[in-house]
């Protein structure tokens, strides 16, 4: 969305979930085998975003399960941090936006998916050592 432009549960609704989210579950993830976890946005908990997700049986991480403002137990952001320093690499730096977009889905086409499930798969583990200790 264009800077400063504030995502409705509308437009979350059309534009992320039904213009992306769900072709990109259909085509990678025929099986079932996801959980999709939106960040707190209030548009990604909208009443209508969720009948929408849970009508047509896409799994997702409930609010009141989604841990507020603990980036370290959230497997994207270990994501980010990967996909980060595979993308500047070699000290490679990008001249304007198009570029840097680029080089990102090409980066992306690149990833194993194995790499992204040993990223998730101590996402309980990190969740249990904060409930019990504060921290991950």
């Amino acid at each position: 969305m264009p800077s400063k432009q504030a995502i409705n549960q509308t437009i979350y609704l059309d534009e992320c979930i039904k213009k992306r989210l769900v072709p990109f579950i259909k085509e990678k993830h025929r099986r079932c085998r996801y959980v999709f976890w939106p960040d707190l946005a209030s548009s990604h908990y909208a009443n209508s975003v969720q009948n929408w997700l849970y009508e047509n049986k896409i799994r997702f991480v409930p609010k009141y399960l989604n841990p507020a403002n603990v980036p370290e137990v959230r497997p994207i952001e270990d994501f980010f941090a990967y996909l980060k320093r595979k993308v500047y690499r070699n000290g490679w730096c990008a001249k304007n936006v198009k570029q840097l977009e680029k080089r990102i889905i090409a980066t992306l086409s690149t990833i194993d998916h194995k790499v992204v499930q040993k990223l998730m798969a101590n996402t309980s583990k990190r969740l249990d050592r904060v409930r019990r200790f504060g921290f991950a």
